[in-house]
């Protein structure tokens, strides 16, 4: 059981890697994002990218249980996406981030950050979700 125990805290150790407690500390301190506008309103984007987010990166992952937090702003015309991980060790630890914005009525941008290279494929994905209807949850190679 001890054994158990131990590797249990060494990979929760490791898998904590350096993720920030919150999104914006995500945004200001992140290790890399992708960017793009699509050609389309900032709503049904936002509704996309959180569906297949909660489809993909919802629950439990190891011991460690996964939240998928959105929130819609209509008076600025934005919504927010954050894919976290509350470990009991080392509290919350925020890995993607999802920013959605209107340029205009049918114009959208959306951003990525992501806390490390093993995010990258999630933060790749969200423009294959909305650009090409892919519901998988990798980056498709």
């Amino acid at each position: 059981m001890i054994r158990w125990a131990s590797a249990f805290l060494i990979f929760a150790f490791i898998g904590s890697g350096c993720a920030p407690s919150t999104v914006q500390g995500l945004r200001e301190n992140h290790s890399g994002r992708t960017e793009f506008e699509v050609q389309q309103n900032y709503q049904p984007v936002y509704r996309t990218i959180l569906e297949q987010s909660r489809t993909c990166r919802q629950g439990f992952h190891g011991f460690v249980p996964t939240y998928v937090q959105g929130d819609l702003y209509h008076d600025t015309r934005r919504g927010n996406i954050s894919v976290a991980q509350h470990n009991a060790i080392y509290g919350i630890l925020t890995w993607l981030a999802i920013d959605v914005s209107a340029l205009d009525d049918n114009t959208t941008r959306v951003v990525a950050y992501y806390t490390n290279d093993h995010w990258a494929p999630a933060a790749q994905a969200v423009e294959q979700w909305v650009r090409n209807d892919f519901k998988g949850c990798r980056f498709p190679e």
